[in-house]
């Protein structure tokens, strides 16, 4: 099952505290936009968007599997390649050391299913469903 940009019914609201959650996390998405895997048990909500000189840093809310992550991105445009670019924001220069091998594959699995719900969710969401002609994604320091 491919994952699914949509308004969450309320059902799942009920399902997942969607609005505990955003009220926990003071997500700014009162219509509970989101791009879902029912499968996997994975969701990503908008958590917040940049104003001014920081409009393209948008930050999510990622469930994935009972776990809660946050992630904010920087968004570039290639507007002639029709390609969003997602430029995760880090934290230092190191790569995350795992303590198993356990763990490495558990972060490799929870960031393909990132970037795959990344490229459901488009340029915004269930707001431009179109995306605009931005049909292509490309990754940054992920």
């Amino acid at each position: 099952m491919a994952f699914i940009t949509e308004y969450a019914s309320k059902e799942d609201i009920e399902k997942y505290h969607l609005d505990e959650l955003q009220k926990k996390y003071h997500l700014h998405n009162a219509l509970f936009d989101w791009t879902h895997n029912e499968e996997k048990d994975v969701f990503l909500m908008l958590s917040r968007n940049g104003r001014g000189d920081e409009s393209n840093v948008t930050s999510f809310l990622l469930y994935w599997k009972g776990e809660i992550l946050f992630y904010t991105f920087s968004i570039f445009f290639e507007r002639e390649a029709g390609t969003l670019i997602w430029k995760m924001h880090t934290f230092g220069d190191s790569k995350p050391e795992y303590k198993s091998e356990e763990d490495r594959q558990k972060w490799e699995a929870i960031h393909a299913d990132l970037r795959e719900a990344l490229r459901s969710y488009g340029l915004a969401g269930s707001l431009i469903p179109d995306n605009e002609g931005f049909n292509n994604a490309r990754f940054v320091n992920f």
